[in-house]
């Protein structure tokens, strides 16, 4: 045997005897000589954590601000109890990659990740991989770039990895043509139940901070605040998703400024079961701006829009006009696709019930689900209204409700005290009730400036009062009531009406007669609701009203 096969041979044997030893894994010195990471001497043992099974652990030291000079991949950074304060900082062009675990921190205070950046347009990245979290009281901060075209750094979230409950502010760019910080979820990495802010550009022609999600990663439970820019011409910060990622059940603010901060759903991506808030910011030229584009949908999201603020449908793909969100309340704007390219805007998947007081522009409106959507605004869109479920309350008091077209009422309730100038249909032949009911939580009045139609599911739900002497009253300008429509009056209150006390249940402003009668409800017959006896007319009032007059 030749001595390099012999020598080969003891090597083997010696590999093949002794265990194998986690060499990577280190523990950063109480009286490291600098802050590199890449120094071995700083690590006891003498050797740099650099491999997917390596383990680096912080406990007290002298130095605490940790730079990295090349790439460096650990499987987790383990922070142990009663450690200092550290900073670990990527330098530029430098990726620090967590691939296991990810970062755990037992010292009971906040542990910090800065990535830098310099004047050649090189950033830092911490990019997590498989499995790996961001961990708890962990705090990141993208800076601005400080260089044209350049970002000020980057942290990346891919595989099924995720942001735990760590902290993220998202710098924006702070000179012309400077671009922020960058977070990116990939694959089907998940926000989790992290805290994110990105702040806009606070010059002319700089970026804000942007976070993506691609492929079906998702916004988790985590919160956003998404900040609009300051200085003339700033690009707000951006929050985007692509392709089928989600917001799941996150909380997303966004602000307005000189330029609007903007959360925005593109390709098959989807609103989720999220919160959306589009702030008002009053004295400025925008609002808080939610964009679902694309194919994008809006689940069962809640939507809250305030002053400047705006919800946009507008750009949507062929077929794909229809937007539905869980519910919509607030005081700023919902700007929805034309009507003749489809645009619908339905509210009520998660059968909530809101108050919406803004203005709804172009398009038509969809009611679906359990809950009830209140309109107290004056509404300009020129699409019809359609009530799937629910309760579509009009409470205004100039203008229009549901704006210039046509109101119809298929399954569900409309009531309110408000006004609505389009022709209303209540009930257009579906199996279950469709019904008006005017009021809120007691009596009211409901005016229509146009024809007030009851089709054969329909069914008018006529209170009164007898203690305050109120009851309910529709008012239009024309009627007609299929034979199988009904109505369903109730009574309240205590104590019995006089003889001779009249209510008009519908007041008819058309110089026509009512067109049909109810049912249940013959011209000339008598009613018994709650102690009380009425004797009904479709020729009362001025002679062309529906009118309930007590009678012995």
């Amino acid at each position: 045997m030749s001595k390099f096969n012999s020598a080969l041979l003891v090597t083997w044997l010696l590999i093949g005897t002794c265990p194998l030893s986690r060499a990577g894994s280190a523990t950063w010195k109480s009286n490291a000589a600098s802050g590199d990471w890449n120094t071995a001497t700083n690590w006891t043992p003498n050797t740099v954590p650099n491999g997917p099974g390596d383990t680096a652990t912080f406990a007290v030291s002298q130095h605490t601000a940790i730079s990295i000079s090349a790439n460096v991949e650990v499987s987790n950074i383990v922070f142990g109890a009663g450690a200092s304060a550290y900073t670990i900082a990527p330098s530029p062009g430098v990726v620090l990659t967590l691939s296991g675990p990810g970062i755990t921190n037992n010292s009971g205070i906040t542990q910090n990740f800065v990535p830098e950046n310099n004047a050649s347009g090189a950033w830092g990245v911490v990019s997590f991989t498989n499995a790996a979290t961001a961990g708890v009281g962990v705090t990141f901060v993208n800076p601005p770039g400080i260089a044209n075209f350049s970002y000020g750094g980057e942290i990346d979230f891919s595989d099924s990895a995720t942001a735990g409950f760590a902290t993220f502010t998202n710098s924006g760019g702070t000179i012309e043509f400077g671009y922020g910080g960058l977070i990116h979820f990939s694959d089907n990495a998940s926000a989790d139940h992290g805290t994110f802010t990105s702040i806009a550009s606070s010059a002319g022609l700089a970026e804000g901070g942007q976070i993506y999600f691609r492929d079906t990663s998702s916004a988790g439970h985590a919160t956003f605040d998404t900040k609009g820019g300051v200085a003339f011409q700033s690009i707000g910060a951006l929050t985007w998703f692509y392709e089928s990622s989600t917001a799941e059940e996150a909380t997303m603010t966004t602000e307005g400024g000189a330029g609007p901060g903007e959360t925005l759903f593109l390709a098959t991506s989807t609103v989720g079961n999220s919160t959306q808030i589009a702030a008002d910011s009053p004295g400025e030229d925008f609002g808080g701006l939610l964009r679902i584009y694309n194919s994008s949908t809006g689940g069962t999201a809640r939507v809250e829009v305030f002053g400047n603020g705006q919800i946009d449908t507008t750009t949507r793909d062929t077929g794909h006009g229809k937007v539905i969100i869980g519910s919509l309340e607030g005081d700023g704007m919902a700007v929805v696709r034309d009507i003749n390219f489809g645009g619908s805007l339905i509210v009520g998947s998660n059968n909530l019930s809101t108050v919406f007081a803004g203005t709804i522009s172009s398009g038509r409106l969809g009611k679906i689900g359990s809950g009830a959507l209140t309109l107290t605004g004056a509404n300009g869109y020129d699409g019809p209204t359609i009530v799937r479920g629910g309760k579509l309350l009009v409470n205004n008091v100039a203008g229009s409700a549901t704006g210039t077209g046509l109101l119809r009422v298929d399954i569900g309730a409309l009531g309110g005290n408000g006004i609505i100038s389009g022709p209303v249909t209540i009930g257009a032949g579906q199996a279950s009730r469709a019904l008006l009911a005017p009021g809120v939580s007691g009596q009211g009045v409901l005016t229509t400036q146009n024809t007030l139609t009851f089709g054969s599911n329909g069914a008018y739900n006529w209170s009164f009062d007898a203690g305050t002497q109120t009851a309910d009253e529709a008012v239009s300008n024309g009627v007609t009531i299929d034979p199988e429509a009904a109505f369903s009056p109730f009574g309240s209150g205590t104590g019995t009406l006089g003889n001779g006390t009249v209510f008009t249940a519908i007041s008819n402003t058309s110089a026509n007669p009512i067109s049909g009668t109810f049912s249940n409800l013959p011209d000339g017959g008598v009613i018994s609701v709650n102690g009380n006896n009425f004797q009904v007319s479709y020729e009362g009032g001025d002679g062309n009203d529906l009118t309930l007059t007590v009678v012995p």
